[in-house]
């Protein structure tokens, strides 16, 4: 006979078991959320305090870089020569640091990094008291009428020199990883540098330099530029007083030496043009040297007007661009392209060669003159040559490239601008 009374109390005691159970697995389950969100804000504390940590870290980086920053350009003016050369690499190694912080925004490093590249464009800028006695100074020694310790000054001015050549040669480093090559930028590329009324009294020489100005800047003595890679748009159209060497330069982007005047003597041997190189209405006065100029691919030269005293030296010139304009150029001593590799359009239209000095004659494919000071010459030429109508007359009875004309040295007309003595066109 089945016990009722038995089996309702073990039912109801698995009924109370099973409450209890669910009870404490509610209590057991808001502990466990309790905990959870005592974690969580445990999680978030740290995390705060971390981060605050970190922003306080920071900040006092950030300000101590400030405070080097502030006492490298204090050091940049002392007098002594070490420290001086200690402050610029320093500042430049400062902002190496800037560029290389992966907690700093861009604006940051890019307002630090400039801040830096300024005060070291501010001390190139800045003058130099003994700059009145350059040419004193260039001396081995000195002159009676020197006033001052001429040694000591000596001294000072060369590690002047020193000095600024530095900062130049800190920030070519950083302008371009290679001087040879446009695309491998530095970290300093896309910065901007003022170099405007900046007093050049030392080489400048095998750098690597963004958008120069030569008018803006003030040359003490010869210039030399040799073996310097210029990237950006280079301008030139003042009066060169000094003789300037560019042998050697390599210009990435367009360079324009238009209207300039070379009074004493230019050299662009071995120079190398990227992109076009613009030499309009420019006056070469003394000697000039264009020996094995290179032109790249798709590059263009044009000489338009230009006005050449003395004899334009083209020698071994690789002018393989796109074209190269002589259109209106002034040969006084003529012009000599001897082995010239030019596969690019050379274009004479309406230039002018001294009739009283310089004749010309083609024999397989080289045109040569009686007079070798004043030769035009070029081995596999693209230019052509030909005759004026009036040849063996009034002018001489030789070759010169088809368009362009003789012309009487004696005809010149200051107040017009122009020679009116000249020949027809060569045909």
């Amino acid at each position: 006979m089945i016990d009722l009374t038995s089996i309702i109390k073990e039912t109801f005691k698995t009924l109370i078991a099973a409450a209890k159970d669910r009870r404490q697995r509610k209590i057991d389950d808001a502990k466990h959320k309790e905990n959870l969100k005592q974690a969580k804000r445990s999680t978030n504390l740290q995390k705060r305090h971390l981060k605050t940590t970190q922003k306080s870290n920071q900040n006092k980086k950030y300000t101590e870089r400030k405070n080097r920053f502030s006492q490298e350009v204090a050091n940049l003016n002392q007098n002594n020569h070490n420290i001086k050369l200690s402050s610029i690499r320093s500042l430049a190694a400062l902002a190496d640091e800037w560029s290389a912080d992966k907690d700093a925004t861009s604006l940051d490093i890019q307002t630090h990094v400039q801040q830096i590249i300024d005060a070291l464009c501010d001390y190139i800028r800045s003058t130099f008291n003994l700059l009145n006695n350059f040419n004193e100074l260039q001396l081995d020694t000195a002159p009676s009428s020197y006033k001052g310790n001429f040694q000591n000054d000596k001294t000072l001015f060369t590690q002047e020199q020193e000095a600024r050549r530095t900062i130049f040669e800190e920030i070519g480093k950083r302008i371009s990883q290679n001087p040879y090559n446009k695309l491998a930028d530095g970290p300093w590329s896309n910065y901007k540098f003022n170099f405007s009324g900046s007093h050049i009294f030392y080489k400048m020489n095998n750098l690597s330099l963004k958008e120069m100005n030569l008018d803006d800047l003030n040359f003490y003595g010869d210039i030399d530029f040799s073996g310097t890679s210029f990237f950006g748009y280079f301008n030139s159209s003042g009066i060169i007083e000094h003789h300037i060497n560019f042998s050697g330069a390599h210009f990435h982007d367009t360079a324009s030496f238009t209207g300039s005047h070379f009074k004493n003597g230019s050299v662009f041997s071995g120079a190398k043009f990227y992109i076009s190189a613009y030499f309009d209405d420019t006056h070469f006065y003394e000697n000039n040297n264009f020996k094995d100029l290179k032109l790249e691919k798709d590059s263009i030269a044009s000489f338009k007007n230009a006005w050449f005293d003395q004899k334009a030296k083209f020698e071994r010139a690789q002018l393989i661009g796109l074209k190269v304009d002589f259109s209106g150029a002034i040969f006084n001593m003529g012009a000599d392209f001897m082995n010239a590799n030019d596969t690019a359009k050379l274009i004479f239209k309406d230039s002018l060669f001294n009739g009283k000095l310089t004749q010309f004659f083609v024999e397989d494919k080289i045109a040569y003159t009686h007079l070798l000071v004043n030769s035009f010459q070029t081995v596999h030429s693209s230019i052509t040559m030909g005759f004026t109508p009036d040849s063996g007359t009034v002018w001489p009875n030789n070759a010169l490239p088809v368009g362009s004309r003789w012309f009487n040295p004696k005809s010149w007309d200051n107040s017009e601008g122009v020679f009116h003595d000249v020949s027809k066109p060569a045909e």
